[in-house]
């Protein structure tokens, strides 16, 4: 697990994290990141867990987050704790994630 949890990080999700092609889990709850879920997180081939939660996100769950065909645990809750919040709906592609054991979002 890549744990990034609680280091008061800002800014965005880089988008080259989905060149990270062995990363299997990562934390980055309790931060201060913003801007929106990267769809280049759909190009990691073994990811089991994604926790953003208690973070700035905004935007929408991008439909390339079921292309994460290895999730087993999607947590995005409290990523509404700014005016810059998740919108719009659950994307159908989540349904593809045959793994996906816990899908988090408040």
């Amino acid at each position: 697990m890549w744990n990034m949890e609680g280091n008061s990080l800002f800014g965005a999700l880089p988008t080259n994290i989905g060149e990270m092609v062995a990363l299997q889990a990562v934390s980055f709850d309790a931060n201060f990141l913003s801007g929106t879920i990267p769809t280049e997180l759909a190009a990691l081939p073994a990811i089991r867990e994604l926790i953003l939660s208690n973070n700035f996100i905004g935007g929408t769950i991008p439909p390339e987050i079921g292309n994460m065909f290895t999730l087993e645990i999607l947590n995005l809750e409290g990523s509404m704790q700014s005016t810059q919040s998740l919108t719009g709906p659950i994307p159908a592609q989540i349904g593809n994630l045959a793994f996906l054991r816990k899908f988090l979002m408040a």
